[in-house]
């Protein structure tokens, strides 16, 4: 299994393109991500909620690495840290670009979620008309902290 690229919008694994977030089984498997999950309670899919953190691990799983977008937007909601470090899992969260290579060099039982969307967001003050990316459009709404963090077991 090995992430080959990735870009605004895209990921590439093993040779072949996903347009979507996707999740990377313990067993090597790619799924859709299940954004619903944390887009019911936040409003928003860049918190991961309890029950993604349920979807997404799977029992003898030791380390997450999270793809948190392409400039670092998806951050883990205090619940779902929790259920993590209960679950003895490593989680290792990083913009998508960073993150693609610590999965690809990570030993183990590892699961990777990412997301291939997202770039820093414009300051609240602009105009959704003054804020674009490659010449679309940005819509200005909530304006989510990135961060990193790696949290040992």
């Amino acid at each position: 299994m090995r992430i080959d690229h990735t870009a605004f919008g895209e990921i590439t694994i093993n040779g072949k393109t996903y347009d979507h977030d996707v999740i990377i089984r313990l067993s090597g498997e790619i799924v859709k991500r299940k954004k619903r999950l944390s887009k019911k309670l936040y409003g928003t899919s860049h918190v991961v909620s309890m029950d993604e953190a349920k979807y997404v691990f799977e029992k003898g799983c030791r380390q997450l690495i999270l793809g948190s977008g392409q400039d670092g937007n998806v951050q883990l909601s205090p619940e779902a840290d929790a259920f993590f470090a209960k679950k003895n899992c490593h989680v290792l969260i990083q913009p998508t670009p960073q993150a693609i290579r610590a999965f690809n060099e990570a030993q183990g039982k590892k699961i990777g979620l990412f997301h291939v969307t997202c770039w820093q967001p414009c300051d609240v003050r602009m105009s959704s008309r003054a804020c674009t990316r490659e010449g679309g459009n940005v819509p200005v709404s909530k304006k989510i902290k990135p961060r990193s963090i790696s949290r040992s077991i």
